[in-house]
């Protein structure tokens, strides 16, 4: 087992096919509303892991290329400038970039939580809501979820849909909404599911990784896919528990909301310390939420069996990923024999310029391969001709 920059590369392609796949099935209308889109948690969840685990097994096959990769590993290589000793290359520049932008949104995100904590010390300067019906609604949810943790509720005009903020203190906010008892109870049974269920945690992870991999457009596509999972993942656990009738109150409680947001101009925008109630006012995204509880029935084992098909064929070609790598095919010299030693140093070889980054190593006249890194011993010591 053995980790490379081009083992790194496949875990960037072969994570970026699945969330692109998983991407492609949530659009899948099928998908969310007969199988509870259990497979594209699974495949966001492979996705991940997927990334993490640049490794090159024993039994992993090296395919060569002949064109692409070479032309890119020259390019990278291609060297810009010698600071005391110190060439910058290429990929030394796309190296800063990369931090650059990491730090440069690890900085946004500090922003972010200061303006949180002055509008949170705004709005805590009024009395937190105290409305017995409230007080004990919450206790009930908190307590049938199993977690013994309070949750303050706190009313506010400054925000337009109920959110739930806070890892380790949580808070619920309400806007100015006048909700009817029945409609804020769906709204906290909503929230302390998040709560219960760790969602914050699971948001807050996925920002982390988004940030060190920001350069990768195929993880905002699996950052924005999940908030949209974990909406509803949240509304299948209530409607596993509600009648027909009270999933049509339900819904209606979310239009209500949805309407709420779109009859103002300026609102606080605060999803990405919290989770909402209707924070996306995505057509597709509110449509999906709505066929998902108005079609809900007990999975039967039709569907059943069918989520564990897909999962399982996720899982092989997941491991299959892990069945070839595509390595830049390397010229052997001509003739070349591997019981044969032979030396090569600054006296008796030299490397001659190819323009595209690369260098031909030529040692006692006979050309022996392609160098792409020549600040390395003992290639930094040769002599460098023009082609």
């Amino acid at each position: 087992m053995s980790i490379s920059v081009f083992s790194l590369f496949m875990a960037f392609i072969w994570s970026s096919v699945f969330i692109l796949l998983g991407s492609v099935l949530q659009r899948r209308r099928p998908i969310i509303i007969y199988m509870y889109f259990f497979p594209l948690l699974f495949i966001s969840v492979l996705s991940i892991i997927r990334l993490f685990t640049s490794v090159e097994l024993p039994f992993t096959k090296v395919i060569h290329s002949k064109i692409i990769l070479p032309k890119i590993m020259g390019f990278l290589n291609i060297p810009l400038l010698t600071f005391r000793g110190f060439t910058v290359h290429v990929y030394t520049i796309l190296l800063l970039v990369w931090i650059a932008g990491t730090v440069t949104l690890w900085i946004k995100t500090v922003l972010h939580y200061i303006h949180f904590r002055r509008f949170r010390k705004h709005i805590q300067t009024k009395p937190e809501t105290v409305d017995n019906k409230v007080s004990v609604l919450v206790s009930k949810i908190i307590l049938s979820g199993n977690s013994m943790r309070k949750v303050k509720v706190i009313q506010t005009s400054l925000l337009s849909t109920p959110l739930l903020t806070g890892l380790f203190k949580p808070v619920i906010y309400l806007p100015n909404i006048p909700f009817t008892d029945t409609e804020l109870e769906y709204i906290l049974r909503h929230e302390l599911t998040h709560y219960i269920n760790k969602d914050l945690w699971i948001k807050f992870l996925l920002n982390i990784i988004y940030s060190v991999f920001w350069w990768n457009p195929f993880l905002y596509l699996l950052k924005r896919n999940t908030d949209h999972l974990l909406e509803l993942k949240t509304d299948l656990s209530l409607a596993r528990q509600l009648s027909e009738k009270s999933r049509t109150q339900y819904l209606e409680t979310i239009l209500k909301v949805v309407k709420y947001q779109s009859s103002l101009k300026h609102h606080q925008k605060l999803s990405s310390v919290g989770i909402g109630f209707a924070s996306s006012n995505s057509g597709r995204k509110i449509r999906q939420r709505f066929q998902l509880v108005d079609c809900y029935k007990p999975m039967n084992w039709l569907q059943k069996s069918a989520n564990w098909c897909i999962c399982i064929l996720m899982l092989v070609s997941f491991f299959l990923s892990f069945s070839f790598i595509v390595q830049p095919y390397i010229d052997h010299p001509p003739n070349f024999n591997d019981s044969e030693m032979f030396i090569i140093n600054g006296s008796n070889s030299y490397l001659i310029d190819n323009k595209d980054g690369s260098y031909s190593l030529y040692s006692d006249g006979i050309y022996m391969t392609n160098i792409y890194n020549i600040t390395d011993e003992p290639f930094s010591s040769f002599t460098i001709k023009e082609k």
